[in-house]
């Protein structure tokens, strides 16, 4: 009891659980490497031998080397980012596409603002002032630089050209389908009138007039969280010649390790499902003390307090009225930009049987239900 705290939000890809065995299952890990997991059929397994003896788990980052493993039959399932992606496997000799109108998803990806920057020795915000040439640590603080940023960017658009139409605008950080997702609310949309007001507005009128550069993160191989920063920086640009905002990626170790040092000013970073509860977007994206505040050091009070409501209550009713209130407040105080939800799929070879979609296991499906043809 008075050590547990120590352990949550922690880093799991540097504890020894990571690389090592945590118990019994239908496969025995072989090897653990941040290239890749090899895992071997168990045979004593209580609920039977799985039919497919060897998996080899591998991490790449480039998509383009995916797909053609996937062509060429060197892999079995890929991961694909965006259904644009699509154009270049349907059809493909081999390849089989899963889809179907009744799937959803329980994952929310979104470009978070870090409230309270780390300035020392972080290149990523360049000289660390709000003169021209980086931005200081309160930036994001000011509810008009947040306003600003989020009419900078077109959801209605990232579904038309990235997912081939298929896909849901979000007014707030849930799942729709979660208890307390308000429909009702206005989305930002890209207006760049009133961006460009906001800016005005923002740390009472020094943006505007001074400018600002700063670096913006992505992981390595997402596609859709570089193509929706790059937006946004193309819109900054465009909109006042004096606003440079820099996209890179980061591995995904590197990625979380900086970012948990709060040095990285802005990044697109999703969520899945731990359980099925509005509390697990809720807290962990808009709550002071949630899993992504050691990133973002999010602080807004209005939304705070329905939180701490919400917290207390257990009649559903109760608390998705609150919720619905904290989607309110997030297109108000523009805590985070929502991306939009994408309709999802997968994609294997053509003779891996077996194949299911659970929107709970993260566009996965247990290796132990498969078999080949």
């Amino acid at each position: 009891e008075a050590t547990w705290t120590d352990w949550n939000g922690r880093d799991i890809t540097t504890e020894y659980m990571s690389t090592h065995m945590s118990g019994t299952g239908a496969y025995q890990l072989v090897e653990a490497t941040n290239e890749s997991t090899v895992a071997t059929a168990f045979a004593d397994y209580w609920g039977g031998e799985p039919a497919i003896k060897n998996v080899v788990y591998q991490y790449v980052d480039e998509q383009s080397t995916r797909i053609l493993a996937l062509q060429q039959g060197d892999a079995d399932r890929i991961q694909l980012n965006e259904r644009s992606a699509l154009v270049q496997l349907r059809g493909a000799p081999g390849v089989a596409v899963h889809e179907d109108p009744s799937w959803t998803t329980t994952s929310v990806t979104a470009v978070f603002f870090n409230f309270d920057i780390a300035t020392a020795n972080n290149e990523d915000v360049g000289s660390g002032q709000l003169d021209g040439a980086g931005i200081p640590a309160d930036f994001f603080q000011d509810v008009n630089i947040r306003r600003a940023f989020s009419q900078l960017f077109d959801q209605q658009g990232v579904v038309d050209q990235l997912y081939e139409g298929e896909g849901v605008v979000l007014t707030m950080g849930l799942p729709p389908a979660f208890l307390g997702y308000n429909d009702d609310v206005a989305v930002r949309s890209l207006d760049l009138e009133a961006a460009e007001e906001y800016f005005r507005a923002a740390h009472d009128g020094a943006v505007w007039e001074n400018g600002f550069q700063f670096t913006a993160i992505y992981n390595a191989g997402n596609t859709i969280r570089q193509t929706v920063l790059e937006v946004i920086a193309d819109e900054l640009s465009f909109i006042n010649p004096k606003f440079q905002m820099n996209v890179r990626s980061l591995p995904w170790a590197d990625f979380l390790d900086r970012s948990a040092q709060k040095m990285v000013p802005m990044f697109a970073l999703g969520w899945a499902a731990d359980y099925a509860d509005p509390s697990n977007f809720i807290n962990t994206f808009y709550d002071d003390d949630g899993y992504y505040s050691n990133r973002t050091s999010i602080s807004v009070p209005e939304i705070q307090t329905l939180i701490d409501e919400a917290d207390v209550l257990v009649d559903p009713v109760e608390r998705g009225f609150l919720y619905r209130q904290i989607g309110t407040l997030h297109y108000d105080q523009a805590p985070l930009i929502a991306v939009p939800m994408q309709s999802p799929f997968l994609v294997t070879r053509d003779n891996l049987a077996g194949v299911y979609w659970n929107p709970m296991l993260s566009h996965r499906f247990l290796w132990k239900s498969l078999s080949k043809n």
